[in-house]
């Protein structure tokens, strides 16, 4: 199932949030498994990158353009060219989970979602083609430097995944966590990372085909209602996160002078 999920988001690397939920094998083998085939299409991914599309604007008002490029030139670095290649593996990754994460969220407590999206065949874009063979390392948790601050900015326990993948660039991250620890306290940015929220669970009618994860019908699957609420609050912990890290790696993209529009043309 993990290399069918892998080959449907066109990723190389499994998210931590599909780990914790892939830990719940009869929700996992009964419910989650058939999302993929609605995330398998090109009106799936088209509604993804417009989510990433959506987070520029605020962020070009509060983000110097090519500002974070000077953090290279004064420390002689390198490591430019694999840092924006880590945040354009998330700035396709990321809106992916937010939209699945939403689907999740709502199908709890309505008979199913979707039926009324495109689905027509996704086909892979030029970029995931280079994406999906990248060989991403990550921080440990516990061993992420940033972990106390983080958790006071976020009031969660949760480290995401952009962030833990570009644990191995210190210097860089520390430079830009001074001004990204920050983000939330512009109301634009602020808002629209809460609308990025909203436009996902809105968007849970356009997945391609019915999706059926009621409360009720797990239930009669035979999944274990502690197991259920466990579920969601994981969903709903890691959707709130995933709408405000969407904005934190298009920052960075600006930062380092990215702000090309991702929409595709079907």
């Amino acid at each position: 199932m993990r290399q069918n999920i892998l080959q449907s988001l066109r990723s190389p690397l499994m998210p931590s949030v599909l780990e914790e939920l892939l830990f719940f094998d009869t929700y996992s083998n009964k419910v989650l498994r058939n999302i993929f085939s609605s995330v398998n299409t090109n009106g799936f991914i088209n509604n993804a990158l417009y989510i990433n599309d959506m987070s520029l604007k605020p962020l070009e008002d509060v983000i110097d353009f090519g500002s974070h490029n000077d953090f290279f030139k004064k420390n002689n670095s390198n490591d430019r060219d694999q840092i924006i290649k880590i945040l354009d593996i998330f700035t396709y990754l990321q809106p992916q989970i937010l939209l699945i994460l939403a689907a999740l969220l709502e199908s709890f407590h309505n008979d199913f979602v979707g039926g009324k999206g495109d689905n027509l065949m996704r086909k892979d874009l030029n970029e995931e083609i280079l994406n999906k063979n990248y060989k991403l390392s990550f921080c440990k948790k516990d061993n992420f430097d940033l972990l106390e601050s983080f958790k006071t900015v976020f009031k969660s326990t949760i480290i995401p995944d952009l962030y833990l993948s570009l644990s191995n660039y210190n210097e860089y991250l520390d430079y830009a966590w001074l001004q990204l620890q920050h983000l939330s306290s512009f109301p634009e940015v602020r808002q629209r990372s809460r609308g990025l929220y909203y436009y996902a669970v809105s968007s849970s009618k356009f997945l391609a085909y019915p999706f059926y994860g009621s409360i009720d019908r797990c239930l009669s699957l035979g999944i274990n209602k502690i197991d259920l609420e466990k579920i969601e609050v994981i969903v709903k912990e890691n959707l709130s996160m995933y709408s405000s890290m969407i904005m934190h790696c298009s920052a960075m993209r600006i930062g380092l002078g990215l702000n090309q529009k991702k929409v595709v043309k079907g």
